[in-house]
């Protein structure tokens, strides 16, 4: 209980403080960051302002050649400078008011005035970013910033025509005394509130925790066993009504316990019960195994002599439908066979027929052969004829040449005429012989188609009468197809009978094949149903032991309770 008591508490501590904490934070830093609003909108501008009015002031009084005089080290002109830089520190009530003189990239104090608090004359002052820019633009006001010293606004102004700056501050250290004071508010109120809170969630998490543990206890008594004691808590909240939950269960259970007990004890006396009748069922089951056994052996020799028998009548039946599938394509070759041989007679009737118009186009030919080789010869005679021709033209040719020849000058033009017919003596000369050796070849080549033409006619003939064997040859192969054919028929619808009667006595044989078969599976599995319900019974006869069991140890476990 106490460590319960100390989880829970420790927990709601831990969360109210963590709460506590993260809401502190959060308020510090909001107050901090309103603070530099504040800061910088309100204090920095007054600064500012402040500072662009002395400045104002301070360039118009002063004499530009004495602060170069006195930057330069001329100490008449120091004293004065410093003596007015004192009058204008004290009259705009700046904290300080000096001369910076630069050179070899350091600023030196040149002038300071007396009631400065951070800077003394001939001091070396740091070259700052904010200094250089000053002596870039000619001036600068600052924000503030920090140093050494403190927080600090300070204005810088150049001289016209010398590296002289004129610069005046004013001191913001007081903004972090206020910064840093709220900061210390900030923890030491936090630090209050987390005790405060740390004090409440205690308090707060004793009053829920001091009924948990009473439910606690509770649970424990009822774990061991121990339902005789009864919670009791006032109020309405959430662990009151969790109380009631539990005093509400403890009942239940108390009542659970009672039948259980109860059905407990039934359980066991009917469970040794149904076990000894389950016991003399068993028995029965056994015997019914045996039997269906022994019917089962003598059902399946049936079935087997009946499938063997199928086997066979199926195999038969089988052979018998080949046999008229053979017949039935035997005919059909046979009628495609008659059919070529017809086709084959008709073939050959056309090729008597073509013979005979080859024997008659080879007759026709030889005639216009003889006939060409009878106008050769004429055309022959003619050439001969005409060679003689020529011979003439030339000797009379050559007699004009001769005659020519003997006229002198007055018959050259004859003599030229002479020789042009000479000539054209010669060239018939020469194509007659061309003619006659043309003609010639193609008396020799007419006499060879001739001899070749009868001989194509002996062979037209001789294969003519061969052609016309044939077909009295395809004739009688038809006949002779077409009585085998109606024998194979014949053959063909006996043994289709034949397989259509050896069909209808498969079909007997397949079905009582098939009832034999459903005979012995429904045996089977009547034996397999036997054997189940044997080995079911032995399994219920188990189940009843362990019930039985299984009640007894729920008797020994519901007695532990105290009721």
């Amino acid at each position: 209980m106490f460590r319960i008591n100390q989880f829970i508490s420790r927990k709601i501590m831990v969360t109210f403080a963590a709460l506590i904490v993260a809401v502190c934070i959060v308020l510090s830093l909001f107050f901090f960051f309103m603070t530099q609003r504040v800061i910088n909108q309100n204090v920095v501008p007054q600064f500012r302002q402040v500072l662009n009015i002395a400045m104002d002031g301070i360039i118009k009084g002063m004499d530009s050649t004495q602060a170069m005089q006195a930057a330069q080290g001329n100490s008449g002109e120091i004293m004065k400078i410093e003596t007015y830089l004192e009058t204008q520190l004290q009259a705009y009530q700046l904290d300080n008011l000096y001369l910076l003189r630069i050179e070899d990239n350091k600023a030196v104090v040149a002038a300071v005035a007396n009631s400065s608090k951070n800077f003394k004359d001939k001091q070396e002052v740091q070259l700052s970013d904010n200094i250089n820019k000053a002596m870039t633009d000619g001036k600068l006001l600052t924000d503030l910033y920090q140093t050494d010293a403190g927080s600090t606004v300070t204005y810088y102004y150049r001289v016209p025509g010398s590296s002289v700056i004129v610069a005046a501050s004013m001191d913001a250290s007081f903004v972090n005394s206020i910064i840093s004071n709220l900061i210390w508010t900030t923890v030491i109120v936090a630090i209050v509130a987390l005790a405060v809170c740390l004090w409440v969630a205690y308090k707060f998490s004793r009053k829920i925790t001091l009924p948990l543990a009473r439910l606690v206890r509770h649970t424990r008594l009822v774990a061991e066993g121990n339902l005789q004691q009864d919670i009791k808590m006032t109020g309405n909240d959430e662990i009151a009504q969790l109380a009631r939950g539990f005093r509400l269960m403890t009942e239940n259970l108390r009542t659970m316990v009672h039948q259980v007990l109860d059905s407990s004890d039934k359980v066991a006396v009917g469970t040794e019960a149904l076990t000894t009748r389950l016991n003399k069922m068993q028995r029965m089951v056994d015997q019914s195994v045996q039997s269906v056994t022994s019917i089962e052996s003598g059902s399946e020799m049936i079935a087997n002599t009946t499938s063997e028998n199928a086997r066979a009548m199926e195999e038969i039946t089988t052979g018998i439908q080949h046999i008229a599938s053979s017949t039935a394509e035997i005919s059909e070759q046979i009628g495609d066979a008659s059919d070529s041989a017809i086709t084959g007679n008709q073939m050959a009737q056309q090729a008597v027929t073509q013979m005979g118009s080859v024997e008659k186009a080879v007759m026709d030919t030889k005639l216009s052969v003889q006939t060409l080789i009878e106008r050769s010869e004429s055309i022959s005679e003619i050439l001969v004829a005409m060679s003689d021709i020529t011979k003439q033209i030339r000797m009379l040719s050559l007699n004009a040449s001769i005659e020519a020849a003997r006229a002198g000058e007055h018959g050259r033009g004859f003599a030229v005429v002479a020789q042009e017919v000479g000539k054209l003596a010669e060239q018939s000369r020469a194509s007659t012989y061309e003619i006659e050796e043309a003609l010639e070849s193609i008396r020799q080549e007419s006499q060879k188609s001739t001899e070749s033409m009868d001989s194509v006619t002996n062979e037209v003939k001789s294969g003519t009468e061969l052609v016309q064997q044939a077909g009295d040859a395809f004739n009688r192969f038809v006949e002779m197809m077409q009585l085998a054919n109606q024998t194979v028929q014949s053959a063909s619808a006996a043994t289709q009978e034949i397989s259509a009667g050896s069909e209808e006595v498969s079909a007997s044989v397949d079905e009582t094949a098939e009832i034999t078969h459903k005979s012995l599976t429904n045996v089977k599995a009547i034996a397999k149903n036997a054997d189940r319900q044997s080995g079911e019974m032995l399994a219920y006869v188990e189940i009843m032991r362990e019930l039985n069991n299984e009640a007894l140890s729920l008797q020994n476990i519901v007695s532990k309770f105290k009721i």
